[in-house]
């Protein structure tokens, strides 16, 4: 299977002007793979309830997204595909991105995330992860220093914000002091689905774009996961 293939053949089903801008195939180009942690049930909890949650963000599922640029005189951000176990196996899973592109390309530099961290005076880090909260409509990146904990918002939803500001910094407190209770009154109604994947089929103005797709393991896949190397900042 030829991935850029299928994202050129659907580029005009995904609802973004990005992909449909796209002229032929050679535009296609794909970034920096990034493991994104999908919160259960164990870490909303444990957050909440002010204990320790690298365990339970270490024992979370997850999966990798891999940007997706268009090239011509610059390199141009304009979604991601996901990739994640389908029926098994690894595969890619979706075709679109529910982060703004942005905010994909930054997700995906090393370089860019160290240096805002430094530029922010966060320093001494022992941890990184990159962290998706579908029922709060945002990804954080959440890094752990040797003085505090660190929640980075990367909204994608913003009728679904709390009062944290895209890329704000946040302390633990300062985060769980916003979503404690919105959380709780999600759990009282029963409508709280920690550790599912950020909807993408319920169309609005931020992630109307991506499109679900269960397609088997690619040799190409094979090839993109073994030769990339995954490591925490």
């Amino acid at each position: 299977m030829n991935i850029k293939k299928t994202i050129f053949d659907l580029k005009d089903e995904l609802g973004r002007e990005e992909f449909s801008d796209i002229k032929n195939i050679d535009e296609i180009v794909f970034g920096e793979p990034y493991k994104v942690i999908v919160a259960d049930y164990a870490v909303i909890k444990d957050l909440i309830n002010n204990k320790p949650i690298l365990e339970s963000i270490e024992k979370s599922p997850y999966s990798w997204e891999v940007p997706i640029f268009r090239t011509r005189e610059v390199l141009e951000p304009i979604g991601s595909f996901e990739v994640d176990i389908v029926d098994g196996k690894w595969g890619l899973a979706e075709v679109g991105g529910y982060m703004f592109p942005v905010d994909i390309e930054f997700s995906s530099n090393p370089e860019e995330i160290s240096k805002f961290l430094e530029e922010n005076q966060i320093e001494n880090i022992n941890s990184f992860f990159h962290i998706c909260i579908s029922e709060l409509g945002t990804d954080f990146l959440y890094v752990n220093t040797d003085d505090n904990e660190y929640f980075i918002p990367l909204i994608y939803n913003v009728e679904s914000s709390y009062g944290y500001k895209n890329r704000q910094i946040l302390t633990r407190d300062e985060l769980v002091e916003k979503v404690e209770e919105p959380i709780k009154r999600l759990e009282e109604n029963k409508n709280l689905d920690i550790g599912s994947s950020p909807d993408t089929t319920n169309p609005n103005k931020i992630n109307k774009y991506a499109i679900v797709l269960i397609l088997s393991l690619s040799i190409f896949l094979i090839i993109l996961l073994s030769n990339r190397k995954f490591k925490n900042i």
